[in-house]
């Protein structure tokens, strides 16, 4: 039986306790454990074995303890193959340490459904010195994750398309800044978009931004990142061996998108101008999408379709931009 130091808080301190002699009847400690919503665990430190499990196991995971108590290496055979090493090591640093932790894994149910677990271990010394034992609360939070997982995503992506939004693009930007890989940043603008709105309706213009967002990412390779940057204007960070690697991917890029689509009972014709610009070792990520979008203006104002940033296009548009200030 566990006793009550074994559901008693996590010990801080860097010493394992010993355990104590048991001041709760077997009976006040099942009840005790069965009011959980959560399950009750009990091992061995050196090789997991279980000694105890709680009957809320049947109810929460779909398992009777007996499952876990005869099955050998039962919990580090049900959990997730991506989370296994993490949690077993997490629990052998805290053994070694002899700290209490708390880890989160995805754990294997009777349904065949991979859930996520809040578990929080503490190590006990054994009262005859002779290692250690583990005991485990187990609560399964898997609600709690798909609400943290859902926020992430909506704080990643756009709400319109499904792409990557600006400030997740900004983050790429700078994760790719220090990789020796060469990265090309492509910044499309849609040609025209804004007849589309004015004389369809936004709703129309809505599918179409829709329609160009699945396009970019059917044309684009596995690693690339797709983004939409606002309005009308999309992003795709490519890694490249050489500059006409990413001007092959502008150009394919925009053959996906001009293609005709049907949208509101009305056959479109799409077109994109695309201006390219090289991470390069001393450039921000506001530097970055400032030359690829000084490039696409450019290639706009050429009806080149595509060009590649070169430094005369940022005077050029300096002085665009000093004709336009008093």
């Amino acid at each position: 039986m566990v006793s009550d130091s074994a559901v008693a808080a996590p010990a801080s301190a860097t010493q394992a306790p010993v355990a104590n002699t048991p001041i709760l009847s077997q009976g006040r400690f099942d009840d005790l454990v069965s009011s959980l919503d959560a399950i009750v665990w009990e091992a061995d430190g050196d090789d997991y074995k279980m000694t105890y499990v709680s009957p809320r196991s049947k109810d929460i995971a779909g398992y009777a303890p007996g499952e876990w108590l005869t099955q050998p290496a039962f919990w580090e055979d049900h959990l997730h193959p991506d989370d296994r090493q993490r949690a077993i090591t997490e629990t052998d640093a805290a053994i070694n340490a002899l700290k209490s932790i708390r880890v989160e894994y995805r754990f294997r149910v009777a349904t065949g459904e991979y859930r996520w677990f809040s578990d929080v271990i503490r190590v006990i010394r054994k009262a005859d010195g002779a290692g250690h034992r583990l005991v485990g609360v187990m609560i399964d939070i898997t609600d709690q994750k798909r609400t943290e997982e859902a926020l992430a995503y909506r704080a990643a992506h756009d709400t319109l398309t499904g792409l990557l939004n600006r400030e997740q693009l900004d983050a790429d930007l700078a994760r790719v800044h220090d990789r020796p890989e060469p990265w090309a940043l492509l910044f499309l603008d849609l040609n025209g978009f804004k007849d589309i709105n004015d004389g369809l309706g936004h709703s129309v213009g809505d599918e179409v931004l829709r329609i160009i967002a699945k396009r970019l990412s059917g044309a684009t390779r596995p690693g690339d990142t797709v983004a939409r940057f606002g309005g009308d204007e999309f992003c795709v960070l490519a890694c490249v061996a050489e500059e006409d690697t990413a001007v092959t991917i502008a150009h394919r890029l925009r053959e996906a998108v001009e293609a005709p689509a049907r949208v509101g009972g009305h056959t479109l014709r799409l077109a994109v101008t695309v201006g390219i610009a090289y991470v390069g070792p001393d450039g921000t990520p506001e530097t970055l999408l400032r030359q690829a979008d000084a490039a696409m203006y450019s290639a706009k104002s050429l009806g080149s379709g595509v060009a590649v940033y070169e430094p005369w296009m940022r005077k050029a548009a300096l002085l665009r931009l000093n004709d336009n200030v008093e």
